[in-house]
């Protein structure tokens, strides 16, 4: 029971988490602690019960195996984010992903353990890449139906100009990364078999 309600404060936390970041750019606090506070009560419930609360389940409980692969979970999922965060931005001279995004991915690591977390790092990455995609290829279309209307090059404003949520993606210019975390935390829940072996 306590693995279900802190299923459902992570989802309720995911979905909050989004709206705030999509607006605002900013992982609120609240969000990582209620979800944190749910982890707490659910390795409580899993000491007392003597289960794993999880999806995955490493080892016996005895050993309380499971809670230090939550606790990796969370360490990996997070490490790996701000890894490839540091690099991308020495590389690009931009921010690729906030602190707010690395914690709340702590948190999913927490939830899914190592290899959950790290799929859902990599599910986000990946419909992040895809949102990007798409959004350069209407630019690009949108380009060439300026250019057929007979705009000259010179008026055909600098994608650099345009304010974060039109079509010209171009610039590097920061984008809401909390929604793509969440759709692939629900990914790797609904299909959690097939990640944990």
């Amino acid at each position: 029971m306590a693995s279900i309600a802190a299923y459902v404060v992570l989802a309720v936390s995911l979905v909050h988490a989004s709206a705030v970041d999509v607006r605002t750019r900013l992982v609120p606090l609240s969000a990582l602690l209620a979800s944190l506070a749910a982890w707490l009560f659910a390795v409580a419930g899993g000491a007392i019960g003597g289960g794993c609360p999880f999806l995955f389940d490493f080892g016996s409980p005895r050993l309380f195996s499971w809670a230090i692969a939550s606790v990796l979970g969370g360490v990996v999922t997070s490490g790996v984010a701000a890894l490839c965060a540091v690099t991308l931005e020495r590389r690009t001279g931009s921010l690729a992903l906030g602190g707010g995004d690395v914690k709340l991915l702590f948190v999913v690591g927490l939830y899914l353990g190592p290899e959950g977390g790290i799929a859902s790092l990599g599910i986000a990455c990946v419909l992040a890449l895809l949102r990007q995609v798409i959004l350069c290829v209407a630019d690009g279309i949108a380009r060439i139906a300026e250019k057929r209307r007979g705009t000259p090059p010179c008026c055909i404003p600098c994608p650099k100009t345009f304010p974060v949520g039109s079509l010209h993606v171009l610039s590097n210019q920061p984008f809401p990364f909390v929604p793509f975390i969440a759709i692939a935390v629900l990914a790797v829940i609904l299909t959690g078999g097939i990640w944990y072996g």
